[in-house]
């Protein structure tokens, strides 16, 4: 027979026991709540970004029918002086969203080199174009051995035939990397395809980029200098003979006369006694927007969404229009030179 004395030490053993189990039962149930927690936080936030993504995106789809809208209902019916005063303003437009905002920019797309212009629409090298590609090339600091090299591979890169041109590359420059890959042989579908010719280095591709756009094949580039400012002017001496019209390309944007230039006004300054300098071609300065570029963010909670929009005004008057490019994301999205930021320097020209 046991003695009390033992059975009262194996009753505290018992509940010692029991106390133990308890807190290691307390334990393992707060881990598990914790993880159960856990996982629930985590999942409720993946809803929240995977809803804010999915209403990015249909606002985002919803963005190119306001552009329509404001292009029709709000730009068309202008005349030509309040449409080019409507593009030289940089203020975006901005709607609020119900849980974000979304932001256009709207500006005249014709104020940058049309890349497929390189060829015609035989899809044949154009060198008329090529000799204002080079001018351009020259103007933002590329040689002259480095701006023939680039202007040849470009057009290798897009015409239709095999022969390689002098510094540039068809099929057999390609096919020897890895990976091995072809020229398009056709017009680039956006200005990133470029990032594919052969010698075309990022830093030379970033250089180039505020400048160049694509354009239809064989669509020549077509800049409105009514809407134009100081840093585009790149672009314009390339078109009036290259880098010795710079200042003269310059003047013409900053002196610009109250209600806009006209094709008398331009050769009155430029060619007062008729002959236009050499190498230039002002039957592509125009007076009014021909291409109008959208871009346009979308902010929806954590979601961001960017899309890019060309639009071609076209038929009588101006009356209709229609969509060229669609691009996706901020890459499509077409750098901005601030005037202190522009090449070449004024001073230097």
């Amino acid at each position: 027979m046991s003695s009390p004395h033992k059975d009262k030490e194996r009753g505290y053993e018992e509940r010692g026991t029991v106390l133990l189990t308890t807190l290691l039962m307390t334990s393992i149930i707060a881990v598990v709540a914790v993880g159960i927690l856990s996982d629930l936080k985590l999942s409720i936030k993946r809803t929240i970004n995977v809803n804010s993504y999915a209403q990015a995106d249909w606002y985002a789809k919803g963005v190119e029918d306001f552009a329509y809208l404001y292009l029709e209902q709000s730009f068309l019916g202008l005349s030509r002086e309040e449409k080019n005063l409507a593009l030289l303003d940089t203020q975006p437009i901005t709607l609020p969203t119900e849980g974000g905002v979304m932001t256009l920019r709207v500006s005249d797309g014709g104020h940058c080199f049309a890349l497929n212009s390189l060829v015609n629409q035989q899809g044949v090298g154009d060198e008329s174009t090529r000799q204002q590609f080079i001018h351009l090339l020259n103007i933002i600091a590329f040689g002259k051995i480095d701006a023939n090299r680039v202007s040849n591979t470009i057009i290798d890169w897009i015409d239709r035939d095999s022969q390689t041109r002098p510094g540039g590359a068809e099929d057999g420059g390609y096919l020897g990397v890895v990976p091995p890959y072809r020229t398009a042989n056709t017009a680039l579908s956006s200005a990133q395809e470029i990032r594919a010719v052969q010698g075309m280095s990022e830093e030379l591709y970033q250089t180039l980029r505020p400048f160049i756009c694509t354009g239809a094949t064989g669509q020549l580039t077509k800049f409105n200098i009514n809407s134009a400012r100081p840093e585009h002017s790149a672009v314009l001496a390339s078109l009036l003979g290259g880098p010795e019209q710079v200042q003269m390309a310059v003047r013409l944007i900053t002196e610009r006369p109250q209600g806009g230039h006209t094709k008398e006004t331009i050769k009155g300054i430029i060619a007062p006694e008729g002959n236009w300098p050499e190498g230039s071609y002002p039957d592509q300065i125009i007076y009014e927007p021909e291409l109008i570029w959208i871009e346009a963010e979308i902010l929806h909670g954590t979601a961001k969404r960017s899309r890019s929009f060309e639009f071609n005004l076209g038929g009588v008057d101006n009356t209709l229009f229609h969509l060229t490019y669609r691009g996706w994301g901020r890459e499509t999205f077409r750098p901005r030179l601030k005037r202190g930021e522009q090449s070449p320097d004024e001073s230097e020209n």
